[in-house]
């Protein structure tokens, strides 16, 4: 129920404050020029880095991601 929203809603944010803090943490990947992923609970998050700026590019589960981006 709305718990279950709210923990879920949480993590992606305590999730987004690591990257900000760390993103180069993550490795680049053959999806695009530049992109990085990370795991947060069974989600891939796309993103990429642009001078300070951490840009999330998607949040995708289990669909096809070569397709999607």
């Amino acid at each position: 129920g709305m718990e279950t929203a709210d923990a879920y809603h949480a993590a992606f944010f305590n999730h987004f404050e690591e990257l900000a803090e760390n993103p180069r943490l993550y490795a680049e990947i053959d999806i695009r020029p530049g992109y990085r992923r990370s795991l947060c609970g069974k989600e891939s998050v796309f993103f990429r880095i642009d001078g300070d700026i951490v840009e999330i590019m998607a949040i995708l589960g289990k669909q096809d991601v070569e397709g999607w981006l």
